[in-house]
């Protein structure tokens, strides 16, 4: 297998903000067929997979100020026109040709060689080899230049599978208060450096980048594939052929029907008045065609994105249909950082904005993957340089304007900023399974790492999460997390995997060199938590009792502040 010398992928994480959500009312009447009505160009449905039930996620999105999916057709109309030379209103097969293979926002991605006009003219051409415009929109729309997709990203389940495993001692899947008071001596067997604390790499290691991607990559070479977390709806999308995942997916007896309802025994665990509204047959059970109904209606959660402007954000509300049943809302909570949380009982969607540039990978080095293309150093590629590599010889046609046999560093700049205006136009929805969220419940400040005193606060998530009063902690009250990243451009593909990054994950993270109390103490606390351990204590254990005033085991900088001494 070859080394691949280049970056796979020249795209951006955009800002995005999450205003408001509500929750579903009654449905409408839905054939077995796609009967829903044309959506709005800034919408885009889809179900999300929970474990006890789909969600219906609505998102509303433009970019530029323009909905999303006329920003990707005007985007398209305008390479449209730029290849019809004769200005005929359609594309002979010369002009066929000059059209780019991919619009994927990386030009550094290795496919088999295909040519230009056999993925186009042999798809959408005419009887007479002629391209229409609409045929020339359906095709790239159909392809990795569709508008909208989704990827799966890198999350972390395996961290809170850890953390429990470790807690659990009794094997329950839950957690006493016993359990929770043991923790400290139960998550520091993890602490591999012996220093006191507990990191996120240490608890679940092999959380890296290539980790994931060979994960997929494995699946891929296997013909299996990684269960789905969303899935995305259109307008076109057949009913009974959704109903159907959604009994494959929850039916539990194999009975080919899901019983549905707010119980805990339900195998789809649907609100009363949304099973009422689905269940036509009113016996509690929901077959593949009342199923069907279930994209038509009010969705659970609606969402509204701006990207790529500086739009204020407003909160809006769906207006109510005739027939909807009162809506149940799911709480939203805007964070400073820009994520935004919503609450949809036992599992959280997250939703977050990235790295602010976009395309910029390109631009500065424009010149050093052009040389690299062009071994002999003659200031062109020719048809035998691009043949050596995969990306070049299926889109020679396109980069050679002029049809001369040859692509000149100018033609090479210009394909690519081609490319990243096209992949400014189109959106992929990044979504990755962070797992339980134990970790992230004991880890207070965020930082990755848990400290002596988080270890010793984790009896603290008794009377902060046991929302049922019964002792444990365990199934909602430790929710899963799906983490969403709305990328403006395409996912790069490897073998049929999404590749984010390169680089396995750092070493454990360290805390910021410490700032409060005396010198001293800055100087003994090894681990830079903020406190001082009998161990990185460097007096006698006497000195180190008279100074914990509080007898917690720890020093704290105002302790150490309280015993003032000359070097401060």
């Amino acid at each position: 297998m070859k080394s691949l010398a280049w970056p796979l992928v020249f795209v951006a994480v955009v800002a995005a903000r999450v205003l408001a959500a509500q929750a579903p009312g009654e449905p409408a009447a839905a054939s077995k067929s796609a009967a829903a009505p044309d959506r709005a160009d800034d919408v885009q449905d889809m179900i999300v997979w929970t474990d006890t039930r789909p969600l219906l996620v609505r998102l509303h999105i433009t970019v530029d100020g323009k909905p999303f999916r006329q920003a990707g057709r005007d985007y398209l109309n305008r390479l449209f026109d730029e290849l019809d030379r004769d200005k005929d209103g359609v594309l002979n097969k010369d002009e066929a040709m000059r059209a780019p293979p991919t619009l994927n926002s990386s030009p550094f991605v290795f496919r088999q060689p295909v040519r230009s006009q056999d993925l186009l003219a042999a798809k959408a051409a005419d009887a007479d080899g002629k391209v229409s415009r609409e045929a020339f929109l359906a095709h790239y729309e159909r392809s990795d230049a569709a508008p909208f997709s989704t990827a799966a990203g890198q999350g972390r389940p395996s961290l809170g599978i850890a953390a429990m495993a470790l807690l659990d001692t009794n094997h329950d899947r839950a957690l006493g208060a016993d359990e929770l008071r043991a923790a400290e001596s139960s998550l520091r067997r993890r602490d591999f450096d012996d220093d006191e604390i507990v990191t996120d790499v240490e608890l679940a290691p092999g959380q890296g980048d290539y980790g994931r991607a060979a994960f997929l990559v494995d699946y891929a070479s296997a013909g299996r594939a990684p269960t789905a977390l969303v899935t995305t709806i259109e307008p076109s999308s057949d009913r009974i052929t959704t109903a159907a995942a959604i009994i494959s997916r929850y039916d539990a007896n194999k009975d080919g029907r899901v019983s549905a309802g707010a119980a805990d025994a339900a195998e789809v665990r649907f609100h009363d008045q949304l099973a009422a509204a689905l269940d036509a047959s009113d016996d509690g059970m929901l077959d593949r065609e009342e199923l069907a109904r279930f994209v038509d209606r009010r969705p659970d959660i609606e969402l509204r994105f701006a990207i790529g402007t500086a739009a204020a954000p407003e909160a809006t509300a769906q207006e109510a249909q005739p027939g909807d049943a009162p809506p149940v809302e799911f709480p939203i909570k805007n964070l400073p950082d820009g994520r935004t949380l919503v609450d949809a009982g036992e599992t959280q969607l997250e939703f977050r904005q990235g790295p602010a540039t976009y395309g910029s990978a390109i631009r500065q080095t424009p010149q050093a993957p052009f040389r690299a293309f062009d071994p002999d150093n003659n200031g062109y590629i020719d048809e035998t340089e691009s043949r050596r590599i995969a990306f070049i010889g299926a889109s020679f046609q396109a980069m050679d304007r002029d049809g001369d046999g040859k692509v000149f560093k100018e033609e090479f700049e210009a394909f690519m900023e081609r490319q990243v205006a096209a992949a400014a136009t189109r959106l992929t929805l990044t979504v990755s399974d962070e797992g339980r969220q134990l970790f992230e419940l004991l880890d207070k400040d965020g930082d990755g790492r848990l400290t002596i005193r988080e270890l010793r606060g984790a009896w603290d998530l008794m009377a902060e999460s046991d929302a049922d009063f019964d002792g444990v902690l365990g199934g909602v009250e430790i929710p899963r997390r799906l983490r969403f990243d709305l990328v403006r451009g395409s996912a790069a593909q490897l073998s049929g995997s999404f590749v984010v990054a390169a680089g396995m994950r750092g070493p454990a993270p360290r805390g910021a060199a410490p700032t409060a109390g005396p010198v001293w103490f800055r100087k003994m606390d090894h681990n830079r938590d903020g406190d001082l351990s009998p161990r990185e204590f460097l007096g006698p254990l006497a000195e180190f009792t008279r100074l914990d005033t509080d007898h917690d085991g720890l020093i704290t900088p105002r302790e150490a502040d309280a015993a003032a001494g000359p070097d401060r």
